[in-house]
């Protein structure tokens, strides 16, 4: 089925790269490279907020989320062209230090959204956990969030999992659903909805598990496009 989704690679440098040089290769090289051999519209960079809902910080250091178009069923066909000894390959004196990971979501809905916000939160939730990001994605005024309203928050969209065929094999726990927060300007916004005790978006604070997770990263330049 063709649809509009988001392929998010999370990763972590290696001990003894800095992070310039980890950036200028990503965004200089291997984003380029990814988004012209695999035919995907584009890809932005992000790196982990010094600011964290949870108060922990997320398990990666660094997200690019590549918007993809097309049938979910080849959206890993068109990696796998390309990897490990094609245009995508890591040199092995960047490779991670820890397990990286590939997941892959729909966007559920039809409006346009963009990834261009100073500041991303990403929700992550599934059945087995409390957050629940169905009511904070409400359509309010001119379709934007009701939970966006006095918070900083530009815009959100919510994604469901794709498809497992759209899943790289061992890059589980797949959280169920997605909202991407778009954030502007004070990195304090990403705590705002959080702090508030006795309002439904205090049940949105949780760390890492395979249920629920709630993770705010940073944008690191300008969106690249194909």
């Amino acid at each position: 089925m063709d649809g509009e989704f988001l392929f998010l690679a999370l990763t972590d440098r290696a001990e003894h790269v800095s992070e310039e040089e980890y950036v200028d290769w990503y965004r200089g090289v291997h984003i380029p490279d990814t988004i012209k051999s695999v035919g995907w519209t584009s890809g932005q960079m992000y790196r982990r907020s010094r600011v964290q809902p949870a108060g922990e910080k997320p398990p990666w250091e660094f997200l690019v989320a590549y918007t993809v178009t097309g049938p979910e069923t080849t959206i890993l066909e068109r990696v796998d062209a390309a990897a490990p000894s094609g245009p995508l390959s890591v040199p092995d004196r960047l490779m991670w230090k820890t397990g990286y990971r590939l997941w892959t979501y729909r966007k559920s809905g039809g409006r346009p959204f963009d990834l261009d916000s100073e500041h991303a939160l990403l929700a992550f939730a599934d059945s087995s956990s409390r957050q629940d990001d169905q009511s904070s994605c409400a359509d309010g005024k001119d379709g934007v969030p009701e939970a966006l309203a006095g918070f900083g928050r530009r815009d959100a969209m919510r994604y469901e999992l794709a498809g497992r065929v759209a899943q790289r094999p061992g890059h589980e726990p797949y959280p169920e659903r997605m909202t991407w927060y778009a954030i502007d300007k004070d990195e304090q916004n990403i705590l705002r909805p959080f702090a508030e005790e006795g309002s439904d978006r205090s049940a949105m604070r949780c760390s890492w598990s395979p249920g629920c997770a709630s993770w705010a990263y940073t944008r690191i330049g300008e969106r690249i496009f194909a």
